[in-house]
């Protein structure tokens, strides 16, 4: 063809046919997806075709070149598990490529040309298979680097999953530490206080049962934390559409059996129209962990105990706020009060999991918990919800 565009030469179509059949068929092949099969015909024909060019030329116009270009084409295309393929087809141009340059061959009419033309082919010729080679080295390069890339990437979910899993044990070996001896000490007690009934008939069994009822509630409750944080690492967030004010009041009536919840205020200051979207469970345990630690921890010797929840929305954010009088939280334990088994104090009345199992909900659902607390005025706590 580059003798015909030169005008040095007539073009042969006998000659001609063959790569214009050999182009259709591998375009109808790739059509129809088969590329593996495309890509060794394709080949095979190229070198078969390049033979019969190579040696009925002479060395001097340097087609036999394009061997390289063969070379480097069987090295690019074929996917590493098919290097058995690339290293077939390498050693076939190789072993063309010194029989050509080794030997004469008479299969087609030999072309000679004029110095002149014979080094502007091998100009022509050098330039073609250098645009080529580096094409495959780039192509081969651009491989590399997005692999690698890709293992980067692999790598770093890979260090941030070892980092997950590092945190979970150390929870799971505090967490059970921390169950075993929280679930041990109720019964202990209830032991106790049944010994206490056999040997002291003096006091009143109903003094007594109503203590084994209060280990009894503490375990209860426990347990309870116990299975909301399994549901909360183990279940998908389901978001639905829900009454805010309706969910409030589930909750304080869920509290009112509370010790200390009847001498309380408990007020819900949410209009009956406000609709959030959001997981009914998960927002059910964290307002109820929240309004139980202000029940818990109200500060009784104030004339008007209360918890108020409110809420209020912004153009970025919901915030629903959880507002007591209770004793508050000192500045110092602020950073750690959502820590698991946390207590502040020792004369914390929890189980150390509840405000953990709400940091837990509150990120599973790409929620903010924000608090603000002074020690014995109170403590607010804000549940901020993207809009």
């Amino acid at each position: 063809m580059l003798y015909f565009l030169f005008g040095w030469r007539s073009i042969d179509l006998e000659f001609v046919f063959p790569f214009v059949a050999m182009a259709v068929v591998l375009y109808i092949m790739l059509y129809f997806g088969l590329y593996s099969t495309a890509k060794v015909l394709g080949l095979f024909m190229f070198n078969i075709a390049l033979f019969f060019v190579a040696s009925s030329e002479s060395t001097a116009t340097g087609v036999y070149l394009h061997y390289v270009t063969c070379i480097a084409v069987a090295l690019t295309v074929f996917r590493y598990e098919q290097r058995r393929i690339s290293i077939v087809f390498a050693a076939f141009s190789l072993a063309q490529l010194l029989a050509v340059n080794l030997f004469t061959f008479d299969f087609v009419p030999e072309r000679i040309h004029p110095p002149d033309l014979t080094r502007l082919l091998f100009a022509i010729h050098t330039s073609i298979v250098a645009l080529i080679s580096i094409s495959c080295i780039m192509l081969i390069m651009g491989m590399n680097f997005d692999a690698e890339r890709h293992l980067n990437q692999k790598q770093r979910v890979i260090e941030m999953q070892n980092e997950e899993l590092k945190k979970t044990n150390e929870e799971l070996d505090r967490f059970v530490y921390s169950a075993s001896h929280d679930l041990r000490a109720p019964l202990t007690g209830i032991s106790g206080l049944i010994s206490l009934m056999e040997i002291d008939r003096e006091t009143p069994a109903e003094v007594i049962l109503d203590k084994i009822k209060g280990q009894v509630n503490k375990m209860e409750s426990f347990i309870t934390d116990i299975v909301n944080y399994s549901r909360n690492s183990r279940q998908d967030v389901n978001v639905e559409d829900l009454s805010l004010r309706s969910l409030v009041d589930e909750v304080f009536k869920t509290l009112s059996f509370f010790e200390l919840a009847p001498r309380i205020s408990m007020r819900n200051e949410i209009d009956a129209a406000v609709m959030i979207s959001t997981d009914h469970h998960r927002m059910k345990v964290i307002l109820t962990n929240m309004v139980g630690n202000s029940i818990r921890y109200a500060d009784m010797s104030k004339d008007d105990p209360f918890v108020a929840v409110t809420f209020e929305k912004s153009e970025l954010e919901q915030a629903i706020h959880i507002r007591d009088n209770g004793v508050g939280i000192a500045a110092a334990y602020l950073p750690r009060i959502f820590d698991m088994f946390f207590r502040a104090n020792s004369s914390s009345k929890g189980s150390g999991l509840g405000l953990y199992i709400v940091g837990e909900a509150a990120k599973k659902m790409n929620y903010r918990i924000d608090v603000a607390s002074q020690e014995g005025a109170g403590t607010t706590f804000s549940i901020l919800i993207p809009v």
